[in-house]
């Protein structure tokens, strides 16, 4: 899955991940240039101290510790930036916060779809 944020969506993104991560920051790791695209491996770190929003409900603060690996690739034209691209590994982020897919009911939701089809 991926979303697309745009225009005054950036700065409500980046505050919703400062209340639930106070003290998030990006380490980078390592930066490449390839012409007009510029490569970042980076990781993204924080403790989570403030409720994460999520489609079914907020998750209330664990104080657990995140350090998740990312990617940002920087598109350029001209000289300025055109697009931006931010990846991370959000299985290992939730995981970190205590978030644990729950395979069994997939499973049995699978088996239960089948049984009706």
């Amino acid at each position: 899955m991926s979303t697309r944020t745009r225009g005054e969506q950036i700065p409500q993104v980046i505050a919703g991940l400062a209340r639930s991560f106070p003290d998030v920051h990006r380490e980078l790791l390592a930066v490449h240039a390839f012409g007009d695209v510029v490569a970042v491996e980076l990781r993204i770190q924080g403790t989570h101290l403030g409720g994460f929003p999520t489609p079914a409900g907020e998750i209330p603060p664990t104080g657990n510790r995140i350090d998740v690996p990312a990617a940002d690739l920087w598109y350029l034209r001209d000289g300025k930036i055109e697009r931006f691209n931010c990846y991370n590994s959000m299985s290992v982020w939730l995981d970190q916060i205590g978030v644990h897919p729950d395979f069994k009911a997939a499973v049995e939701a699978g088996e239960a779809a089948a049984a009706t089809a």
